[in-house]
């Protein structure tokens, strides 16, 4: 079982790399490269970490709330339930921002969901990053 945790740790972290390459350095291979189809093909490996992020710190809180059934408000309870609900708002952020996507067409896209997606994908390149590397130590 730790081969596959240290698989899925390499994944986030790969992953959290690419979208912060792309991210930043989009603007420098736009004339070569659509950015849009970039993040069009980025996008479905995002909804895959998205989804493991959840998993992940759900069994991180289930665990901590097993061990500490009082519920003490210690760094480790901080830790665990900051990195939940902070992956559950960016993930539900990036899904209805991604689905407008899918269906819009990119040019259509509202203001407000093309304002939400620098925010939206710099988050997730710390997150997954920051996950994957927790992964990586358990």
């Amino acid at each position: 079982m730790a081969i596959v945790y240290k698989i899925i740790a390499a994944y986030l972290v790969v992953l959290a790399v690419l979208i912060g390459f792309h991210f930043i350095f989009a603007p420098l291979y736009q004339d070569t490269l659509d950015s849009v189809d970039g993040w069009r093909v980025l996008d479905w490996f995002i909804a895959v970490g998205v989804l493991v992020l959840w998993v992940f710190h759900y069994l991180r809180k289930r665990e901590h709330d097993a061990a500490d059934p009082d519920g003490q408000a210690t760094r480790r309870y901080l830790e665990v339930n900051f990195a939940l609900y902070g992956s559950l708002l960016i993930g539900i952020l990036f899904f209805w921002n991604w689905i407008d996507f899918l269906v819009q067409d990119p040019d259509v896209q509202s203001n407000v969901n093309l304002m939400l997606w620098p925010y939206i994908d710099s988050a997730l390149a710390v997150l997954l990053g920051v996950s994957g590397c927790q992964m990586w130590r358990e």
